[in-house]
Formats: C-alpha cells, structure tokens, sequence
C-alpha cells in the first residue's frame, strides 16, 4: 500500500533545493517526528509522536494549499503585466506553486502512511479523498493555464501538468482498490461466519 501511494505524482521534483521556509518546515517537521516515531518502542508514546507529526503535516497542507490557490489566482488575473520583468515573474510564481504541489503531495502521502500504519482505514481515506478534492478543485480547472505559463512543460499530450491532473484518477483508483478490499474481506468473513453457522 505505501508503494502505491508513493505512486501519486511520482514526477514531482525534490523539495525545497535550498529554499527552505516555515511552510516547508512545517512538513520536515512532521517528515521528522513521522521516522522518530517509527522506532520509538513503546506504543503510547510512539502513538502520541505520530500525532504531532500528524499535526505539523497538517498544518503544512492547509498552508500550502492556501499558497498555491493565491499563486493561481495571480496567473489567471494576469498580475504579471504589472511587473518589470514579465517572464521573472512567472518564473518565481511557478517555482512557488511547483513547490507547494511538492509538499501537499509528500504530507499527504505521508499522512496516509501514518494512517495506514496504525490501521485507521477510514481516516486514510479521508486523506485521500481531500489530495483528490484538491486536485480537482485547484489543479484540473486550471492544467492549461499551468501549462501555458511553465516553460518546463511541453503543451502536448502526457505534459507535465496533465500527469500531474490525471494524478486524481490513481487517487481514485486508490480510493476503490481500498474501498474495494474492505468490502472484500467483511463478505468473506460473513460467509466463513455463516458457513460455521450451518454446521
């Protein structure tokens, strides 16, 4: 299961190269706690650990979220003509939101990790189902105004952005393969319940 959700946005480049803020501490903060708590042995104090990482990577999505909508909102406006140098600042606008894409994508995947580990199913799928929200709400609407404006991207079919959107469709395959499995094994516990039933 982590390598799967390891799979999401597997294109994303290396956070933060030197640029570090308190945003992006805020995930190594929880990136932290998360691997500390790993081989704390005892089990409340390793639960209590991979809460507050649980908090810091939290709090580093709903912030970065919020940057990047901001950022987005700036391209879409066209802000950008009211600048000097035009095409500095759509490089740094750019950079930013490739950033804050990085470290939602990492907390999130981080998170369900944690989730997963401690066999809180439904509260994985809620981390999920948020990364799927937000990529259809802030990414999909706006891939080609992403698009356009990157000049890392090519503008042709499986660009950059456009995995980066499609992303949703394994968040949501995901979603069923999870969904799916639970299902699986209470039916066949009924049926290896019924069948001991009948004899």
């Amino acid at each position: 299961m982590s390598q799967t959700l390891a799979m999401i946005g597997e294109d994303v480049s290396e956070i933060a190269k030197g640029q570090q803020n308190d945003r992006i501490g805020l995930y190594h903060a929880g990136l932290d706690l998360y691997l500390e708590s790993k081989v704390i042995g005892d089990s409340n104090f390793r639960k209590l650990i991979a809460a507050q990482a649980l908090k810091s990577l939290s709090d580093a999505n709903a912030q970065m979220v919020e940057e990047i909508e901001s950022h987005i909102r700036y391209l879409l406006e066209g802000k950008y003509n009211k600048k000097g140098n035009r095409t500095k600042a759509i490089r740094e606008r750019l950079g930013n939101i490739n950033k804050c894409f990085e470290v939602i994508h990492h907390s999130t995947v981080l998170k369900a990790a944690v989730y997963f580990e401690e066999n809180e199913v439904p509260a994985m799928l809620a981390t999920i189902d948020k990364y799927g929200n937000f990529l259809e709400s802030t990414i999909v609407p706006n891939v080609t105004t992403l698009a356009e404006h990157d000049a890392s991207d090519t503008l042709l079919t499986n660009g950059f952005w456009e995995n980066r959107a499609k992303s949703l469709l394994v968040v949501e395959d995901i979603r069923n393969q999870l969904t799916g499995t639970n299902c699986f094994f209470l039916e066949a516990e009924s049926e290896t319940e019924s069948g001991n039933n009948e004899r």
